[in-house]
């Protein structure tokens, strides 16, 4: 969820996080044109409290990410007038059926998004099936990322150790969780 205003031509980003860790993520991975102050959380999805963040913030624009759906703060948004775009959607078989048989619940959330961008085809024809009015399959944007440089030094004696070692792979960890 982010909140962009444009002062004399520079756009301004706020970001609004749910969970904890990524509050505190935000410590040592944002870039110094990101002030501490402009990283907020998301209230709790009761309608007093989500209708008080939106007159607080006035957004332009909110970007759902790899999020769950909070009706309250996911439905006042759009009645507002303020397109939610869905970013790196997912509906797994088991949840679209859950849905599917609670479609009345999840239609309102979905028809007003801007735009779902999906993981997957699958997710997307899901998705639409439950309501969302545009979706589209775009994959995964974690993958489009080019890996990070590795030293090679450090690599060898693990490429060169005989038979099939084992390997652990931290994917999502970030320099000050380490």
């Amino acid at each position: 969820y982010f909140h962009r205003f444009n002062v004399a031509y520079k756009d301004i980003f706020f970001f609004f996080f749910k969970q904890k860790t990524a509050y505190e993520i935000k410590e040592c991975d944002w870039s110094s044109d990101v002030c501490s102050s402009d990283l907020q959380y998301v209230p709790v999805d009761r309608i007093a409290f989500v209708r008080r963040f939106l007159d607080h913030w006035r957004p332009d624009m909110a970007l759902w990410i790899e999020s769950e759906f909070w009706p309250n703060l996911l439905s006042e948004t759009e009645r507002r007038g303020t397109p939610v775009v869905l970013l790196n959607a997912r509906m797994s078989r088991r949840s679209f059926a859950r849905w599917r048989r609670f479609k009345p619940l999840i239609r309102p959330l979905l028809s007003g998004l801007a735009l779902a961008l999906a993981q997957s085809e699958d997710a997307a024809a899901r998705l639409t099936t439950l309501s969302a009015k545009r979706a589209e399959a775009i994959g995964n944007p974690k993958f489009a990322a080019p890996p990070p440089p590795a030293d090679a030094a450090e690599l060898a004696p693990m490429n060169n150790a005989p038979g099939p070692p084992p390997r652990w792979l931290a994917a999502t960890t970030h320099a000050c969780a380490e």
